[in-house]
This record gives C-alpha cells, structure tokens and sequence, in this order.
C-alpha cells in the first residue's frame, strides 16, 4: 500500500501533508484549516475515526464574545 496523505492547509496558505503509519493518530483544529486527502485511496484498508469538541467557553456564533468578531473571510477563527 502507498501512503495517503493527509493535507492541511495553514492560513498563509502552505500545506503540510500528514503520512500515518497503523496505530498513529493526528490531532488537528478541523474547523479552522482546511483539511482533507484530494488523491484517491491506492490500498485495500483504511479506517478513521473522529471526535468533535468547542471550548466550554463557546455557545454558539453570536453568543460568544471571546471568539465573534474574530474570524477571517472563510470563517476560520483569528489568533494573535
């Protein structure tokens, strides 16, 4: 089987692409980069699992002050 990548985009636009060997994870902030793997799958098996989680802080878009107001022009959330 080949390696199929996981690609990440940053927000200055770079890429790092992510190879997982059986038994490694990733973690990664999916809802601020854009993240997927555009080449198709050359193998037999290959299995995911994912988990979602928001800051306790957060109650939803325009509820939360610390993050609303804070977001580029795709939506991603701004950190200094």
């Amino acid at each position: 089987d080949e390696g199929w990548p996981l690609e990440v985009l940053h927000q200055d636009e770079s890429c790092s692409e992510v190879y997982l060997q059986p038994g490694e994870m990733v973690l990664y902030e999916g809802a601020r980069f854009r993240h997927g793997r555009p080449m198709r799958f050359n193998g037999t098996d290959f299995a995911n699992i994912f988990t979602h989680f928001r800051p306790i802080d957060w109650h939803g878009p325009g509820n939360s002050p610390k993050y609303d107001g804070n977001l580029d022009s795709d939506g991603f959330l701004i950190t200094t």
